[in-house]
C-alpha cells in the first residue's frame, strides 16, 4: 500500500510538470498565433490514474488510522470527525467497486478495506462514548458501575481494551451517561464562555469637566449583553443537567444580578450627582444650606472613591468588586434624595420671599 501511495505521488509529480510544461508550450503557441496543441494524452493519464490513486490512499489512509483508532489511547480522539472521515472512505470505496468492475487485483482491494472498514463502524457507537468531551470521573464510575467492571480510562487505555472487556453489548445503557455528559459539558462550556466575555467587558469612563473626577459613560452594550445573560443564566440553572455545576451557576447568577444592581444604582447616584455637584461646589449654598452641604460632602467623598478605585481597572468584573459597594451607592442615593428634597424646600421659601 505504502509503495504504491509513493509510486502515485511520484507520478502526480511527473504530471504535474508536463502540466506546467504544456501550459507553457500553447502560451507560446498563442503568442505566435500558431495552431494551439491539445495534448489529448495528458488528460487521458490524469483520467486513468484517478481510481488507482482513491483506491490506494483510502486504503494506505484507513490502514494507518485504524491502527491508531484501535490500539492507541482513545483520549483526545475526535469520535464525531472519525465518524465523518471513515463515512468519506465506506463511501469512495463503494464507488470504486463500480469503477473497477474489470479489474480484478484492484477490486478485490476495493472490497478487502471496505469489508474491514465495515467491520470497524460496529465500534463506532462505543468510540463515541468513550470519547466524550464530557466525561468525568463520576461518570466513568458509573459507567464501570453499570457494566460491573473497572473500565480503563487512563492516558494508555484504547478501544481495543474496551471491546475486550465486552463493552459493546452495553453501549445503549452507556451512551444514556453519555448523553448526561454532554449536557453537563454543553452548560459547563456555556457558563465558561459567559465568564471569558465579562472579562473581556470594559467600563468608559470620561473626565468630568476639568476637575480631576470622572463619570461612567456608553453603558448600553453592558446593560444589553448583562440582561441577555441574567436570562441565559437563569434558564441554564433551570436545566435538569446543571445538578453537578448547580452551585457555581448559582453564584455566577447571583455575581450577574449584584452587577445589575450595582449598574442601576450607579447611573441613577451620578445622575444626582451631575446636578446637585455644581450647586454645592458654591460656598454660599452651602453657607446657606449648612445640613444639606455636609451631606453632600459625604456623598462626595464615597463617590469620587469609587470612582477612583474603577478607574484603575475599568474591567466591569473587577470595576464592582469594590468592598460595600452597592451599599455605598444605596446610602448615597439615600442622601442624595434627602438633599434635593431640602433644596426644594430652599427654593420654595426663596420663591415666597420673592415673588416675581
Amino acid at each position: 500500500m505504502r509503495s504504491n501511495v509513493e509510486k502515485l505521488s511520484d507520478i502526480n509529480k511527473l504530471v504535474e510538470e508536463y502540466k506546467l510544461e504544456a501550459e507553457q508550450i500553447n502560451r507560446d503557441q498563442t503568442l505566435l498565433a500558431w495552431e494551439v496543441t491539445p495534448f489529448p494524452k495528458l488528460q487521458e493519464i490524469m483520467t486513468a490514474k484517478d481510481p488507482y490513486e482513491k483506491l490506494w490512499n483510502t486504503a494506505w489512509q484507513f490502514y494507518t488510522s485504524f491502527e491508531q483508532w484501535m490500539n492507541g489511547p482513545f483520549q483526545g480522539l475526535n469520535a464525531e470527525a472519525i465518524s465523518d472521515e471513515v463515512q468519506n472512505m465506506w463511501r469512495t470505496l463503494h464507488k470504486l467497486q463500480k469503477t473497477l468492475t474489470d479489474q480484478v487485483g484492484p477490486r478485490r482491494v476495493a472490497d478487502m478495506i471496505k469489508n474491514r472498514i465495515d467491520k470497524f463502524k460496529v465500534h463506532i457507537p462505543l468510540l463515541q462514548v468513550i470519547c466524550n468531551p464530557g466525561l468525568k470521573e463520576r461518570h466513568w464510575d458509573s459507567m464501570s458501575q453499570l457494566v460491573g467492571l473497572v473500565l480503563p480510562h487512563d492516558s494508555t487505555a484504547s478501544l481495543s481494551d474496551l471491546i475486550e472487556l465486552g463493552l459493546a453489548k452495553h453501549v445503549e445503557k452507556l451512551d444514556e451517561i453519555g448523553g448526561s455528559a454532554s449536557k453537563e459539558y454543553s452548560l459547563e462550556k456555556a457558563m465558561t464562555k459567559m465568564k471569558d466575555e465579562w472579562n473581556e467587558m470594559i467600563f468608559t469612563f470620561v473626565k468630568y469637566r476639568d476637575t480631576s473626577a470622572y463619570i461612567l459613560s456608553a453603558v448600553d452594550d453592558i446593560q444589553l449583553m448583562l440582561d441577555d445573560h441574567i436570562i441565559k443564566a437563569q434558564t441554564m440553572l433551570g436545566s435538569p443537567f446543571i445538578k453537578p455545576l448547580e452551585d457555581d451557576m448559582r453564584a455566577w447568577c447571583e455575581r450577574l444580578t449584584l452587577l445589575q444592581d450595582i449598574i442601576d444604582i450607579w447611573l441613577k447616584v451620578q445622575a444626582a450627582w451631575l446636578y446637585l455637584e455644581p450647586i454645592f461646589s458654591s460656598d454660599d449654598i452651602v453657607n446657606q444650606m449648612p445640613e444639606e452641604g455636609r451631606k453632600f460632602a459625604t456623598v462626595d467623598s464615597h463617590w469620587k472613591e469609587i470612582m477612583t478605585n474603577a478607574v484603575k481597572d475599568a474591567h466591569v468584573l473587577i470595576a464592582t468588586d469594590q468592598p460595600g459597594m452597592l451599599d455605598k451607592l444605596r446610602d448615597g442615593f439615600h442622601l442624595l434624595e434627602e438633599i434635593q428634597k431640602g433644596l426644594n424646600n430652599y427654593l420654595e421659601k426663596k420663591r415666597l420671599f420673592f415673588p416675581r
